[in-house]
């Protein structure tokens, strides 16, 4: 197809200058780009904006890619041309006029093309666009510029800070309902105003008064302290000691080191390492040697498990060979059957998962371990867990002999009246005081003897009396001796792992031995984020900062 291109240029004095080109091929190409066949040098033009080709006869126009074009005042992306129309791209209008002979004989497409002065074009609409509505249509790019920063600043700034000085705040504890008496309702003008300044999502722990900026910001443009965040939070633990670590406590380190709001439910407790090794790979010259705990770097070089100012073994008070009760071959019960143990018929988890319960010895051990102590009265048994008792319960055996009999005694140490008890029914004093005689010997030569302490022997250590024998008492078993301090462990993620895994139980043979696991056995599974061939872990996924043994904050202030 063969195009005549007309350039009308209008000069200042009022002089219309004309410039004809002729560009000829199957496709005429328009745009910005000087390598087009038709260029037109205007920032609202894309480098190829729109083509002409003939098609049956016809001349169309057609946008490329994403342009625009308007004919005759409306936007198409394509269109067949006719004599008269208008077409509009930037700062430039087209107009078809009538086709002419060309020199070969073809007709020739003839255009006009003029530049449109910018003030005529914000008053055509067009103000360096192709379409013509909207904001554009009315104001020049520097006015709507203007008009929306100013909305902007009234809506983001001027809004927010009024709502902030003069709208009346809801009262936080009345907000179990959509709206409180003389409080503005939840939803309204000022709730949207407070809503503009949020940097993000509230957690769910605060969204009772999410919108409600003072409640944590105190001052405005203060940022949120410490002391804000005890204000409701004034229960909550002190990590360390703080009579003997100051430079640890919450008003020192602040809240925020930890817990950042406005990040969603994720990230309101942060758990990465780092923080916690910011003090504590330092943590023996911070506190001058006085931290009872080691420095640590990471979990990689994490110190070998210990209880709390223990060293390597515990006096329990309990003399417990586990080697021998988990011995393959099993053990005798009192059915002189061999019985197999293993952890479990002992050691259960408690209902929290964290920690063990302490074996019973009604459940775990009295299937083994009798305490009768006499072969002529095998349904009687010493009760578990008193010695006092204990005492107490073999002389008022014997008593209840002496008085109406049911034991079958060798003849010889039975004195006359018991004997005869069935024949008398009225004895005499001096009966009684030699049945009472009878009682102390026999209960004394038990309590003290194989059968009585030396039963208790066996599990238990004795506390001996050198002024009377028969005032032998044991060492006090205390379950909490054996308890971590600073630490938590959930045996239920692991119960795929058997317990000799990480306790050396079947090689112990006193039950002073601490068989804590060894830190690598946990490092063979458990490591830092970085480590993609192990089970990402940190440090509070163990430890707990707010520690129980801490004193609770106080602040002088009363609850919100």
């Amino acid at each position: 197809m063969h195009v005549l291109l007309r350039m009308i240029r209008r000069q200042a004095i009022g002089d219309i200058s004309t410039q004809e080109s002729s560009h000829s091929g199957p496709i005429i190409r328009i745009g910005r780009g000087s390598d087009c066949d038709i260029h037109l040098p205007d920032a609202g033009i894309q480098l190829e904006h729109a083509t002409l080709e003939s098609r049956g006869g016809c001349t169309f126009i057609q946008a490329i890619g994403h342009a625009t074009i308007a004919v005759n005042r409306k936007v198409v992306d394509g269109i067949e041309l006719q004599v008269g129309d208008e077409i509009r791209l930037g700062l430039y209008q087209l107009e078809v006029q009538e086709s002419i002979e060309a020199v070969d004989g073809d007709k020739a497409f003839v255009l006009t093309c003029e530049r449109i002065a910018p003030d005529n074009a914000v008053w055509q609409g067009k103000a360096g666009t192709t379409a013509g509505a909207g904001v554009g249509a009315k104001l020049s790019m520097r006015g709507a510029s203007w008009v929306l920063g100013l909305l902007m600043l009234l809506m983001f700034f001027v809004w927010p800070i009024a709502v902030h000085y003069f709208a009346e705040s809801r009262d936080v504890g009345a907000l179990n309902t959509p709206t409180t008496v003389g409080h503005q309702p939840v939803g309204d003008w000022a709730t949207w105003g407070r809503s503009a300044w949020l940097t993000g999502a509230v957690s769910r722990s605060h969204a009772l008064f999410g919108d409600e900026c003072s409640s944590c910001h105190q001052r405005a443009f203060i940022p949120v302290n410490a002391s804000d965040c005890l204000t409701c939070h004034d229960d909550v633990q002190e990590h360390v000691r703080v009579e003997q670590f100051s430079f640890a406590s919450l008003g020192a380190t602040g809240c925020l080191q930890c817990h950042q709001e406005h990040e969603g439910d994720d990230q309101l407790v942060l758990s990465d390492s780092r923080l916690c090794v910011n003090c504590h790979q330092n943590l023996t010259a911070m506190s001058e040697g006085r931290a009872e705990v080691s420095d640590v770097v990471g979990f990689s070089e994490h110190p070998e498990f210990r209880v709390h100012r223990v060293k390597s073994s515990i006096d329990t008070g309990l003399k417990f060979p586990h080697n021998i009760h988990l011995d393959s071959r099993g053990v005798l019960n009192l059915k002189d059957e061999s019985q197999v143990l293993v952890c479990r018929d002992c050691h259960l988890v408690e209902n929290d998962g964290t920690k063990m319960a302490f074996p019973k010895f009604e459940k775990h051990c009295a299937d083994c371990h009798s305490l009768r102590f006499s072969f002529e009265a095998p349904d009687r048994t010493m009760p578990h867990g008193d010695v006092a008792k204990a005492k107490t319960f073999i002389r008022d055996t014997y008593a209840s002999v002496a008085a109406k009999g049911g034991f079958r005694l060798p003849i010889e140490e039975m004195p006359k009246v018991l004997r005869q008890r069935a024949k008398t029914l009225k004895p005499e004093e001096v009966e009684i005081a030699q049945a009472l005689a009878w009682v102390d010997k026999k209960s004394a030569s038990v309590i003290s003897g194989p059968f009585g302490k030396g039963q208790c022997a066996e599990c238990h250590t004795i506390i001996e009396n050198k002024d009377d024998p028969l005032a032998w008492d044991i060492v006090p078993v205390d379950p909490a001796m054996v308890s971590l301090v600073g630490a938590r462990f959930d045996h239920a993620p692991h119960r795929q792992v058997t317990c000799s895994a990480c306790h050396g139980a079947r090689e112990s043979k006193a039950a002073s031995d601490v068989l804590l696991p060894k830190i690598g056995k946990c490092q063979s599974c458990h490591g830092p984020p970085s480590a993609s061939h192990l089970l990402p872990t940190q440090c509070v996924d163990c430890h707990s900062f707010h520690q129980g043994h801490a004193i609770a904050v106080k602040t002088g202030e009363s609850k919100r």
